[in-house]
């Protein structure tokens, strides 16, 4: 398991839809036995399937237990995934745009 944090973006088509929703998303996602990176492709894919969105990008960070049952000492060691889909991909100037929000709120994982 792990604690974590994530930011999530989408540009929008036809459907905007509520911060909470999301947060539901990952809510309903998480509490799954999985590992952060299939759970940052799943919530993509869902939200991905039910909204029909232009772009998606999740990122996430997290404190695995695995890592501090195995030893590791160093402290705020934590793991970062990216995914992103539609035009998170294929456009810079968009991926460019959610790369600098994660900058910005990176969270401190100790």
């Amino acid at each position: 398991t792990f604690r974590g944090r994530f930011i999530f973006a989408y540009v929008p088509d036809k459907l905007n839809i509520g911060a909470s929703k999301v947060q539901r998303m990952f809510d309903v996602l998480g509490n799954r036995p999985q590992g952060q990176e299939k759970l940052a492709h799943d919530v993509a894919d869902m939200f991905t399937r039910i909204v029909k969105p232009l772009g998606v990008a999740v990122w996430c960070a997290g404190v695995h237990d695995c890592m501090r049952l195995r030893g590791v000492k160093a402290s705020g060691s934590w793991m970062e995934d990216i995914h992103l889909q539609g035009v998170f991909l294929t456009s810079l100037e968009r991926r460019a745009e959610f790369m600098s929000i994660v900058s910005r709120g990176k969270p401190n994982m100790e």
